[in-house]
């Protein structure tokens, strides 16, 4: 309140404990971007503040000394097809879905950044498709393109952009989605646990995939609009009836 030009708020840290600084500077309608390693951030920190940059990419970024202009990639570091990094873009996006995660664009880019399964190196590492010799300046550009390409498509909720698979509904899918509830309904519960017991019936080996398999079942209803809950709230539910018994994981009954 102190200073009201000040818009734009920077901070360096993946701490979680810093969520509640966040959350009070974004109601006073502040921006709040976070400068931290994508190894060890807090993924809660990420979903609270408006964007994320990774001190790799920040280097990046200062040793071109023009963060207006496309860079080019050292000759000793192999850029990234452009076709290659939207194959993974599209099975981190799937792969958030399956452990019910949130798209939003800087969990994305963090997560491409951890994976073992591909050696992302951040969009600046990204040729552009109408010119190999260039790399993206941001992963927000790269976002633009895939979509331009038809190879994904985005959605503001809530203020913040999500990425989404061409064939998923954004109303359906959205993590944040104002038309969520956060509490499951008593009739909703009797739902839920039908089709726990249908998945267990038709399968007869979920293990090493409990909650994904879990999770799955639970989405054709919440497609259909039947159960109208975020992912985690759905994984939530998992996890609580775990707790009172009415679900023993393999695992743990052999």
């Amino acid at each position: 309140q102190l200073y009201p030009e000040i818009n734009c708020f920077i901070l360096l840290t993946g701490d979680k404990d810093f969520i509640s600084l966040v959350n009070a500077l974004k109601a006073n309608r502040r921006k709040v971007i976070i400068i931290g390693d994508s190894r060890n951030v807090s993924e809660h920190l990420l979903l609270s503040a408006d964007d994320f940059l990774s001190l790799e990419e920040l280097s990046k970024m200062y040793k071109a000394r023009d963060f207006s202009k496309i860079l080019t990639p050292k000759k000793k570091e192999k850029s990234t097809p452009f076709d290659t990094a939207v194959e993974w873009l599209i099975e981190t996006v799937k792969l958030a879905r399956e452990n019910s995660k949130t798209t939003r664009r800087a969990l994305i880019d963090n997560l491409m950044r951890s994976s073992t399964s591909f050696d992302y190196k951040g969009a600046t590492m990204v040729q552009r498709p109408d010119n190999a010799a260039k790399t993206f300046n941001s992963f927000s550009k790269f976002i633009v393109a895939a979509e331009n390409k038809g190879k994904i498509k985005t959605d503001i909720n809530e203020g913040f952009m999500e990425i989404f698979l061409p064939e998923e509904d954004p109303e359906i899918e959205s993590e944040l989605s104002p038309n969520l509830k956060d509490v499951i309904e008593k009739e909703d519960w009797k739902k839920i646990f039908e089709i726990i017991v249908n998945a267990f019936s038709e399968s007869e080996n979920v293990d090493g995939h409990f909650f994904t398999h879990l999770n799955k079942s639970l989405r054709p209803a919440k497609k259909e609009g039947l159960l109208t809950y975020s992912n985690r709230v759905l994984t939530n539910a998992i996890v609580k009836l775990i707790d009172i018994g009415f679900l023993v994981p393999q695992s743990d009954s052999k």
